[in-house]
């Protein structure tokens, strides 16, 4: 495969993903827009300013040829592999997101003991666990390990393709004992334990950032999280609790965000960004400042 024939941009925050957070984006209707069409705000976490226009989505979270393996002679191997392997996931994202919709703005639903089948939560924890894989950081940070621990006895492209075929499960059937599984459970394993619940944001106000996901442990490795949070839309957002929080705490229910409850789940997604904060809208003084004090430690 030529080098020209392949994804060169290559997204580890997925389009399918942002467009949930996009003033385009519209629930439960099939979008005629191209992707190019998608756009979003952000707020620069550094600078501590917003941008004062919105930005295409595909111009953002992105990295030239990051998942790609190269041989020494600097040959692609396996080329746009772990791409076509991310892309069966976010086409599903999309389907899943859908199926949460049809039900989470239905009131008859708040009612239901159980909102997500077995099904559904098997994929959202898989798809949680695999967004924080698939971060640059994390990525970056284990081929410095592996580089720690190996020295001079292997190369940074060697390091580098090792974390990518071990880290990434997408490369074939994944045994049991091997290195590819053990990876996947030290991030899914702690939040079997966890309730699990869905909040709606009937405002459609809730922020994500070029992280998506706040996670929060006393200790790693642990038996469960404290808490995790991902929103999956601007107006929807997968809660679990672990921990002395589960107390009083109704599993696999759905439920309504007060404006206290958004406060909270955008300071925590606000905490945990690497760079930037995502909306769609201009953020207002009060989301500012509230991002600003969420950076505070």
């Amino acid at each position: 495969m030529k080098q020209e024939n392949f994804t060169k941009n290559q997204h580890y925050i997925p389009q399918v993903y942002l467009r949930g957070f996009s003033p385009e984006y519209k629930p439960l209707r099939k979008s005629k827009l191209k992707s190019s069409a998608y756009t979003i705000y952000a707020y620069a976490i550094r600078s501590e300013k917003q941008l004062k226009k919105a930005v295409p989505i595909d111009d953002i979270c992105q990295k030239k040829y990051f998942y790609e393996m190269k041989d020494d002679d600097g040959k692609f191997l396996n080329p746009n592999w772990i791409e076509k392997g991310f892309k069966c996931l976010e086409d599903m994202f999309s389907d899943y997101r859908y199926k949460l919709e049809k039900k989470a703005f239905n009131e008859e639903n708040y009612s239901i003991k159980h909102f997500l089948d077995k099904e559904e939560i098997v994929f959202w924890l898989s798809y949680i666990s695999l967004q924080v894989i698939r971060l640059p950081e994390l990525l970056e940070t284990a081929q410095q390990e592996v580089k720690r621990l190996c020295g001079d006895n292997v190369s940074d492209n060697d390091a580098r393709n090792f974390v990518r075929r071990y880290c990434i499960p997408l490369f074939g059937k994944v045994d049991e004992k091997s290195k590819e599984t053990m990876v996947f459970n030290s991030i899914i394993g702690p939040m079997f334990p966890m309730k699990i619940i869905l909040g709606v944001d009937i405002e459609g106000k809730l922020l994500t950032s070029d992280k998506t996901v706040y996670i929060y442990t006393d200790e790693i490795p642990c038996e469960s999280y404290e808490e995790v949070i991902f929103p999956i839309s601007a107006q929807i957002c997968l809660v679990l609790i672990g921990g002395k929080k589960q107390e009083g705490v109704d599993h696999n229910r759905l439920f309504l965000i007060d404006a206290d409850l958004r406060d909270y789940i955008n300071g925590c997604i606000s905490s945990a960004a690497f760079n930037k904060v995502y909306s769609n809208h201009l953020f207002s003084k009060r989301e500012m400042k509230m991002i600003e004090e969420s950076r505070i430690i």
